[in-house]
């Protein structure tokens, strides 16, 4: 959702997703003669809530001596920027968003003006498609201050690892366990295929329905128990989680990296959805490296994974497999058409 206002001459332009709300703020230069920076007051609508937005810069004048890492309110420590994100914000909340111009001096911050927009944010699960975000690496300074320095297998209860997934990995084994498991059937590209976890979730799906799996084995063994290669990991996981019976390794094309990560799930043999994204079945790319999954429940674009997942079933060579896919997902025309 986008919505942009003006007031007083100042702007204020907000752009929602799911969690993180952007805003961009304009005040012509002729008026920035003392501009301090800008207070930013959040309204939860949803949740009745209300407070500033806090940063973590702090006027020398005005520093109240809070520890390193500490956060301060941008009602008092305004903030010295024509734009600022709120990564506190929650799905489908509707929030209002008070922007207000500070002058005067930080011991005697005096209010400008100030403009307001209403937004609501995005909902994960929002028709035919499903988006989700973990919070990866730009949330250290976050985490730190949540659950201190201690990596997250050391934090109880599993709770690093749930806040650092924010849904996508509760999101990737919902995928596989669908009401009906006997009538539905899986096919599962990878790329790095060895968070444990996941593919013990693999293993019961696999139990209820029909599950093939491919992974890229492409990296010769390394010889190194304590550097292995990306094949002795998959095939260490795959072992361990019993799924050598249902899974084929990709071997062709070794100077090559094939970035497949995919799930095409199929109802009564039909494609129904497809899980797609940028998230590797690991632990780095579920809970460490920023990355998005992205579920689409379209039988069509299922159907042209589906189609994928066969050519890349019989593990052809580079200079086979790149005029079928260029067959199966030929270029758009140029320009576009409308929508």
């Amino acid at each position: 959702m986008r919505e942009r206002v003006q007031q007083a001459g100042l702007s204020l332009h907000a752009i929602a997703g799911t969690y993180v709300v952007l805003l961009g703020f304009n005040l012509p230069e002729g008026e920035c003669e003392g501009l301090l920076g800008f207070s930013i007051h959040r309204t939860d609508h949803t949740e009745n809530e209300a407070y500033f937005l806090e940063g973590m810069k702090a006027f020398a004048e005005t520093d109240p001596g809070f520890p390193s890492g500490s956060s301060y309110s941008t009602r008092d420590h305004p903030v010295q920027s024509f734009q600022w994100a709120d990564y506190t914000a929650k799905p489908g909340h509707r929030y209002t968003y008070t922007v207000t111009a500070r002058k005067g001096t930080p011991a005697a911050l005096t209010n400008f003006t100030e403009v307001a927009v209403t937004i609501t944010t995005e909902s994960p699960e929002n028709g035919d498609h499903d988006i989700y975000f973990n919070r990866g690496v730009a949330a250290s300074q976050a985490y730190i201050r949540r659950f201190g320095d201690r990596p997250p297998h050391l934090v109880e209860n599993n709770q690093a690892f749930i806040w650092l997934s924010r849904g996508a990995y509760e999101a990737m084994t919902a995928f596989m366990q669908p009401v009906e498991p006997e009538r539905h059937a899986f096919l599962v590209a990878a790329y790095e295929f060895h968070y444990r976890p996941f593919l013990d979730v693999v293993r019961a799906a696999a139990n209820r329905s029909d599950v093939k799996i491919i992974y890229d084995a492409r990296k010769d063994p390394s010889n190194d128990p304590t550097k292995p290669s990306l094949t002795d990991r998959n095939r260490a996981a795959v072992a361990a989680a019993a799924l050598g019976d249902i899974s084929r390794e990709r071997r062709a094309n070794k100077s090559y990296i094939a970035h497949n990560k995919f799930i095409v799930r199929l109802k009564d043999g039909a494609p129904e959805a497809v899980w797609t994204g940028g998230t590797n079945f690991s632990e780095g790319g579920i809970f460490g490296h920023s990355n998005v999954a992205h579920v689409v429940e379209d039988p069509a674009v299922a159907g042209t994974f589906r189609d994928y997942w066969m050519l890349l079933a019989g593990d052809p060579t580079n200079s086979t497999l790149k005029p079928q896919v260029s067959a199966l997902t030929p270029i758009p025309s140029d320009p576009p058409d409308g929508g």
